[in-house]
């Protein structure tokens, strides 16, 4: 870690910032890109309708969803649960009360969500991040014990019930391709406009998002996870890190890889993510997440740069986030270019490449000039209550 991230041998003040952790969560954000991408570029996907299915095509849309499709994700929620911990802290060294000022912060977060889901993308994670969160405030003050041993417990349970549906599911005739869902929904995604926006309000379910078994208590298991890490200040404890990085590392290779192999070839072979394969590559996840995220870490701790690099787009990630989804528009839907269904999975790799870059730059500008990336000086506003100040 650079001098920021450590104080000599004292634990840093709450609000500090960690270098190493925007680092991690600026590769979260643009990893999530190339999935997010992938669905955008191809509406029919949704519906098992692919545009594009040969060999080298089904191939990469293997690699994104092997590779990508929850490890990013998790890793983000991860932090999430992290941060949150240090905004809590932090609102507490300075006296001020917790509730209302996280409660701000939550309610803005969810009304950014609503927006980017209802007008852009509606694979908008913040909506239920933002109510998850209200859940993680009612728990605030719990224990970094307490909070791992809930986290731990709750991913047992939806395991065991995942694994026992599976299990005992009775085999199902090939449900018919859902050509006019897809096609609906091609048209609607070329259309733009109201009827984009018609359509995103059209396939949002909020049972099928926030109310599923596994959605919640899994995405709630990590915030736990990151928040018991925050609370005992892991990823700042020079100790813990020496001592548990390369086990890390090796666990999470030794399970992450098969597992993540597992998921790519469920998504290549058409098959049933409820299914064995599914449930290894779904419940495994967390391990490939914890071997990239060790492993950049000892990069970063024998020297390597990669993640000062990429800090800057973690210190702004709310807002890469949502740009990204704005770029994907312009590109994918009537509100631009109208790609959608005609660039194949590699060539959404190369696009995802150039955005990754294009992204990486404009927030080490920025960050040179801007204390918040622009959404992350509406949600501290909110937060506080007052208008930040954006300058240096």
């Amino acid at each position: 870690m650079d001098a920021m991230a450590r104080t000599g041998g004292a634990k840093p003040a709450a609000s500090t910032r960690i270098t190493d952790i925007d680092g991690l969560r600026g590769f979260a954000v643009l990893g999530i890109l190339a999935v997010n991408m992938l669905d955008l570029a191809d509406p029919g996907r949704v519906f098992g309708v692919r545009s594009f299915t040969g060999p080298v095509d089904t191939a990469v849309e293997g690699f994104i969803t092997g590779a990508g499709l929850l490890t990013f994700l998790t890793l983000f929620a991860f932090l999430f649960g992290y941060s949150f911990s240090l905004q809590l802290a932090g609102a507490q060294a300075e006296g001020a009360s917790v509730v209302p000022r996280t409660l701000r912060r939550l309610l803005t977060l969810i009304a950014i969500g609503a927006a980017h889901l209802v007008f852009l993308w509606r694979g908008d994670i913040l909506m239920l991040w933002g109510l998850l969160g209200l859940l993680l405030l009612a728990l605030h003050g719990i224990r970094a014990r307490t909070a791992l041993i809930l986290a731990l417990s709750l991913a047992t349970l939806a395991l065991l019930y995942q694994g026992f549906n599976v299990l005992t599911a009775e085999p199902e005739a090939a449900a018919p391709v859902m050509t006019e869902e897809a096609r609906a929904a091609l048209a609607a995604t070329l259309a733009g406009g109201l009827d984009y926006v018609s359509f995103n309000l059209g396939t949002f379910a909020v049972e099928d998002l926030y109310l599923q078994f596994l959605e919640v208590p899994s995405m709630f298991t990590v915030f736990l996870l990151g928040y018991a890490a925050g609370r005992a200040r892991w990823l700042e404890n020079d100790e813990v890190l020496d001592r548990w990085l390369p086990r890390i590392q090796l666990i999470g290779f030794a399970v992450g890889v098969p597992t993540a192999v597992a998921l790519a070839w469920v998504e290549v072979s058409d098959g049933d993510f409820m299914s064995i394969p599914g449930l290894a590559g779904t419940f495994g996840a967390p391990f490939l997440v914890a071997f990239l995220a060790a492993t950049l870490l000892r990069m970063s701790r024998r020297g390597s740069r990669v993640l000062r690099v990429l800090a800057p787009a973690g210190v702004m990630s709310l807002s890469n986030y949502l740009m990204q989804s704005v770029l994907m528009c312009l590109l994918f839907t009537g509100y631009g270019l109208a790609l959608a269904g005609r660039v194949p999975p590699l060539g959404i790799l190369g696009v995802t490449a150039v955005i990754c870059v294009l992204q990486v730059l404009c927030s080490a500008w920025w960050t040179r000039r801007f204390r918040y990336g622009p959404v992350e000086w509406v949600l501290r506003s909110a937060t506080y209550g007052r208008l930040a100040d954006m300058r240096r």
